[in-house]
This record gives C-alpha cells, structure tokens and sequence, in this order.
C-alpha cells in the first residue's frame, strides 16, 4: 500500500478541527503534528487528533517524516507561513481564500513555483456532489446554451465579530463577506463556466460593529460569454445555493448550511433540481462525497502522481482577484476588468 501523505495543522482554531476530522477519515493522508502560537491550543489539538505538538513552526518544519503543512492560520499570515513551508520543501494544503491581498498571493504562487511544492487550495465547495454532478451535466450539453449564472453563500458570522478579531479588520480581511463567502463560489462558477473577465460590485456595511462590509453583490462577465450574479450577506440566516440557466434545461442546488462543516454528511442533505425546457421539473438523487476529504486527497494524489492540483495556487489567485476587482468596482462604481488586478503572467 502506498504510503500515505503526512500532514501537519498549522493554525489551530475552529477550521482546522473540521480539516483533522477529514485526515481522519481517509487512508490517504495521516496527521502526524500541530502548531500554534499558543500552547494550550497546541496541547488540545494534539490530545483530540493524536498528533505530536510542535513549539515552533521551525521545529515542526524540521521533522524529516512530514510531508506537507495543513494551513489554516488567518488569512493576512498564509504568505508566510506558506514561504516558509516551500523553502522547507513541504507540500501545502491551504484553506481558502489563498491570500488576503493581491501582493501576498504574487508571493505564494513565486514561492510554489521556485520551490516545486505541490499546493492545494481548500476550495471545496466545487467538491459538492451536486456542484461536480452540475459540471458532468454542463460538459454532457444536457443543459443546453448556458447563458447565466446566480449564486449566493450568507451566513450570520459577521454578527458575532468584535473589534479585536481579525476579521473585522477590513485591512487583513478586506471585503468581508466577499472573501470569505463569495470567493467560494467565484471559485464554483469558475469550475463550471471558466474564467471571470469583469467585475461591477457593490458593497454595504448594514448591522456590524466594525468597520468590514457586511452585505455584497456583483455582476460577473465570464470570459466564455455567460454572465453571472454572486450575492452574499454576512449578517443574515445562513443560505447557500446556485443555479444554472441553460437553453435545454435549470439546475439549481441548496445545501443546508447546518451540514456545511460535516464533509461526510452534507451531500445527504443537499438537492439537485433540474427543470426541464417544457418538461416536468425532477430531483436528481446525489452519490455522497465529501468535500474536505476529497480536497486533501487531490493534494496527496497530485504529490504521488507528481501533478498540479486542480485548485493550483494560481487558480486561488484568479478567485482572489475576483474579490479584489470587486472591491475596486464598489469603490469606483464602473466595471473592473480582472486585467486591472492580475498581471497576466500568473494568470490561470
């Protein structure tokens, strides 16, 4: 048997509980050590998931048996962490959005690029079985001309900030629901219908103690011709759905957001409805997958199989661009082409 990737955590808050969980329950990776500033945190995590804790990111990079770094520290710190990983020749797993800023994502797809690392990006909502089940459907012409696009991802997490978090720092967590909600299905939309080519948004700030936005809406024109509607509300019940407008038939998907952090569970609880051109509207029984193992399995496979992952770190930079030219937009008020953000040299 081939032996299996060996991944550390790095960061270890709320998320990176959800990405050991889905260590756990694949024969591809196994999770050997941990990291974090703060001990207690070290000692915990290492006690829940059966790993070694490390005192320093300079120990744990050291260990000869360690494969790869599981990223999930804030955002404005994934260059470093990431560079740091690259010049210790180790893999990475990063959670998504790649960076926090246009220059730190510059840094991290330099870093993969001169070292040879293999980096995945935690983009795992195109992992859903109904997003991939879309995608065969797409690619079969059984939806026919695709013409539009509309999507949204909200939740009530920007209620709960306080000014101390890092979250509601709109310098390290710039556009707020934009780049930790919308970026996701930038990301979905990208993997159905290929590039984003512009971008008119506009941003809002409606019920939050602190200074990030709370509300976005953007206008996407992909590069294949289609447009598309991203929504997305960080202080409101949680929704996540998207559907796809196309000459021979809809898709639309919900997912219950109350499954969203269970990897193993949430395709039970998702729906697939197709609506036929002049037909009766039917539901599409979806074959579980599960988004959080499947992503860190892409990573283990494309170091085995010496490959890119399919969420490159340039992949994470076009989503990120997304973000950034939306801001740009909303600040501006007209249309931002994706060329104003990116050069095109790194561009996926």
């Amino acid at each position: 048997m081939t032996q299996p990737l060996r991944v550390a955590s790095v960061g270890l808050g709320r998320w990176a509980n959800v990405i050991a969980a889905a260590v756990r329950r694949s024969s591809e990776l196994e999770l050997v050590g941990c990291f974090s500033r703060r001990a207690q945190a070290r000692s915990d995590f290492a006690a829940a998931h059966g790993c070694a804790p490390a005192s320093s990111l300079e120990e744990l990079l050291a260990r000869p048996d360690l494969d790869a770094l599981l990223v999930t520290v804030p955002n404005h710190v994934h260059a470093e962490v990431i560079e740091r990983a690259a010049r210790a020749g180790k893999h990475v797993f990063v959670e998504k959005p790649l960076a926090a800023s246009i220059e730190d994502g510059l840094r991290i797809v330099e870093a993969v690029r001169s070292s040879g690392i293999k980096l995945m990006v935690g983009h795992s909502a195109r992992m859903l079985a109904g997003s991939r089940r879309i995608r065969r459907l797409i690619d079969d012409g059984e939806l026919g001309d695709l013409s539009l696009v509309e999507a949204n991802f909200s939740n009530d997490r920007a209620l709960e900030l306080t000014p101390d978090r890092w979250r509601a720092d709109p310098d390290r967590n710039p556009g707020g629901p934009l780049i930790q909600l919308a970026v996701h299905q930038f990301d979905l939309i990208r993997s159905w219908l290929g590039p984003v080519e512009a971008v008119a948004a506009r941003i809002g700030h409606l019920h939050t103690r602190t200074r990030v936005p709370d509300l976005a809406t953007c206008l996407l024109r992909l590069a294949s011709g289609p447009f598309a509607y991203v929504g997305s509300s960080w202080s409101s019940s949680a929704a996540y759905w998207a559907r796809v407008y196309g000459s021979r038939a809809n898709a639309h998907l919900e997912v219950d957001f109350r499954y969203w952090n269970q990897g193993e569970r949430v395709d039970a609880h998702s729906r697939l409805r197709i609506e036929p051109n002049g037909g009766d509207p039917y539901e599409v029984e979806l074959e579980p997958a599960d988004m959080y193992r499947d992503e860190l399995e892409e990573l283990a496979r494309s170091v085995r199989e010496d490959r890119t992952p399919e969420v490159s770190a340039e992949v994470g930079l076009a989503n990120l661009a997304v973000v950034h030219a939306a801001l740009r937009s909303a600040e501006s008020g007209r249309e931002v082409r994706i060329d104003e953000v990116l050069p095109e040299g790194v561009r996926a």
